[in-house]
């Protein structure tokens, strides 16, 4: 069974992981999400495929929540620099790539801005497709 979740042009706060866990699952953030994470929340993928579809005039932000209270007003969230980041497990669904190397399917993080969020290792992980990214 095939689970897709999409989230809409909008401001989100995780305040703990977001994981996939079964190889139907989908995550989809349109261009304008902006998710602040609390320290230790992530993106984990175990198995399923993390679509992150930027464009040029509305990136995609991935954030810690410093300062966010400055910018948005006394929200009660937890203030913290930095996040657990971006991780995708070796069964995750990776990038899938045509003939010419143009991106077919799987995951992908197309305008995206990532911001202190954690680290990967890159020999347990599966192959995802950058483009226009700043880690």
């Amino acid at each position: 069974k095939e689970v897709t979740i999409v989230l809409r042009p909008g401001l989100y706060y995780a305040d703990g992981p977001i994981i996939l866990r079964h190889p139907g699952a989908q995550l989809v953030l349109q261009a304008g999400v902006h998710i602040v994470f609390a320290s230790f929340a992530s993106i984990r993928v175990d198995l399923g495929t993390l679509k992150v579809l930027g464009d040029d005039g509305f990136p995609v932000k991935l954030t810690p929540t410093d300062g966010f209270t400055e910018e948005f007003g006394d929200t009660s969230v937890e203030n913290t620099t930095v996040w657990s980041g971006i991780l995708f497990g070796p069964n995750a669904n990776g990038t899938v790539l045509g003939g010419g190397n143009e991106y077919v399917g799987g995951s992908v993080l197309r305008h995206c801005k990532v911001i202190s969020g954690g680290y990967a290792d890159p020999a347990n992980t599966a192959s995802i497709y950058f483009d226009r990214t700043s880690v």
